[in-house]
This record gives structure tokens, C-alpha cells and sequence, in this order.
């Protein structure tokens, strides 16, 4: 009487064929979660740097003035509430009552004028170097002020 079955030689052979295909599976797998992740990272980099902008540049349009002072400035809004920026070498750090946001740097420069009558610095404009995917990023954001802020009485 015959019994029909598999040998242990066609159970090796299976086992090492489905073996292969599982180990394709995982690195397909696994290289498909990793561009998922770099992909994501990307994402998140670019929506930090363009948040950072908006930020700044609403910042400037609803403010009054911007102050200069030694490596930071502050912002004075119409309502009289104050954003302060400060400049690292590595980060640009806003600070809103006890709010921190941070933006990589890589320069900043900015331009002002003084105010004769104040003697305020007054930032006339800013310009923001970073990076984003490696590649240099620039942004410059300007503010022009009210005519009796310019005042030369």
C-alpha cells in the first residue's frame, strides 16, 4: 500500500521558495515605509518654513513698529501687545507671552532706520536665509511704517 504525500526533499524545497518570496515582501516593504517616513519628513520641513513665514510676514503687516535691538528685535502691534524675535546662530526664536516657536537659520540681516524723534531703530526690512531639502532658501519681508513715524519734526 502506497501513501501519497510529500518527501521532506519537496518540504525543503517549498519552504526555501516560500522563504525568498517572504524576504522580497519585507524588503519591498520596507523601502516602501521609508519613502513614506522621507516623504513625511519633507512634508513636515516644508510646512514648518512656510508657517515660520506667514508668521513673520503677519507679524510685520499687523505691527506698528518693529524695534531693532542687539541680535533680536521686537514687534509692537497697534493693540500695544509684543512679539519678541530673537536672533541665534542657528535659529531665529519668536517668543509670544510664553509661546516659543524656532525657525533653522542659516543668516539674517536686517535693514532699519532711525526715528529722530523716538530714537528707535525701526526695521524697514528682513532677510531670512535657511534651507530647505538641502537647498539654500531665501525670504525677505518689508514693512512700511506710518507717515508720522517718519516724521523728521
Amino acid at each position: 500500500m502506497k501513501v501519497k504525500a510529500f518527501t521532506i526533499l519537496e518540504m525543503l524545497v517549498n519552504l526555501t521558495i516560500m522563504s525568498i518570496i517572504m524576504g522580497m515582501i519585507y524588503f519591498a516593504y520596507s523601502s516602501f515605509v521609508q519613502q513614506v517616513i522621507s516623504y513625511q519628513n519633507s512634508i513636515d520641513e516644508e510646512n514648518e518654513l512656510n508657517r515660520s513665514y506667514v508668521q513673520l510676514k503677519t507679524d510685520f503687516f499687523n505691527a506698528e513698529k518693529v524695534i531693532k535691538s542687539f541680535k533680536s528685535f521686537k514687534i509692537v502691534s497697534y493693540n500695544g501687545k509684543e512679539v519678541s524675535y530673537k536672533i541665534t546662530d542657528k535659529y531665529l526664536v519668536r517668543k509670544q507671552i510664553q509661546m516659543l516657536d524656532t525657525l533653522f537659520i542659516d543668516d539674517v540681516k536686517l535693514s532699519s532706520e532711525l526715528n529722530v524723534i523716538t530714537k528707535e531703530d525701526l526695521i524697514t526690512e528682513i532677510a531670512v536665509k535657511t534651507t530647505l531639502f538641502d537647498e539654500p532658501v531665501e525670504f525677505t519681508i518689508t514693512k512700511d511704517y506710518a507717515p508720522n513715524l517718519k516724521l523728521n519734526l
